[in-house]
């Protein structure tokens, strides 16, 4: 028999089958939505409390774990991720000459850092991050600013 709580159920077992078919992140939170239905459906709730509860829940999912997840659904990998240095994008000054192929040094947001460049880069100018390195995050990508 199609009731309240079976529809809801259904509903909710649906949304999450079509995010693992494309694991988009939209069916997951329509998914929690469903199930929140469910819930207030099973505690007889009337219909209007019941959609409301799947709005509720549904919006206040996407909220919290949207930020979460993104990275997850944005295709890169976990290493990737990780490999993000916060310090990408900020200035900084070379305090010892970087050659190509050899370290150097550079001075980024109050510390010094090892560096190294694909260009010459002498003491004194000024450079901007490009990344660490994925081997060794201690150990900075630079570019001439």
């Amino acid at each position: 028999m199609l009731t309240a709580p079976v529809l809801w159920f259904a509903g909710g077992m649906i949304m999450f089958g079509l995010e693992a078919l494309a694991p988009v992140g939209v069916f997951l939170f329509f998914g929690m939505g469903c199930l929140a239905g469910w819930i207030a459906a099973l505690l007889d709730c009337p219909l209007t409390w019941q959609i409301l509860a799947a709005t509720v829940v549904c919006l206040l999912s996407l909220a919290v774990l949207r930020k979460k997840l993104s990275g997850i659904f944005s295709g890169q990998s976990r290493q990737e991720r990780q490999n993000e240095s916060p310090l990408a994008g900020q200035d900084g000054v070379v305090s010892t000459a970087i050659r190509p192929g050899h370290e150097g040094q550079v001075f980024v947001l109050g510390s010094y850092w090892r560096a190294v460049a694909e260009e010459a880069l002498e003491e004194g100018e000024n450079i901007v991050v490009a990344a660490a390195d994925q081997e060794d995050a201690l150990l900075l990508h630079v570019r001439r600013s």
